[in-house]
């Protein structure tokens, strides 16, 4: 009874490894696009911060009130 059990558990592992291996080209394809459009989001984020940033250090060098 438990060896039935054992073996059901192992070939349904490897029937999940196997899914998981045949649908991982389909969710690399849809995820990365996703992944690097955040990645470009993040990156004009920061580059924006640093801006906003350096602006505000040339007004309180010209003495000016910055908010």
């Amino acid at each position: 009874m438990i060896e039935e059990v054992v073996k059901v558990v192992a070939v349904l592992g490897i029937l999940w490894m196997l899914l998981a291996v045949a649908c991982l080209p389909t969710i690399l394809l849809t995820w990365m696009p996703i992944v690097e459009d955040v990645k470009q989001r993040w990156a004009k984020e920061r580059q924006q911060h640093e801006v906003n940033r350096r602006f505000k250090e040339i007004i309180r060098e010209e003495g000016r009130e910055v908010r």
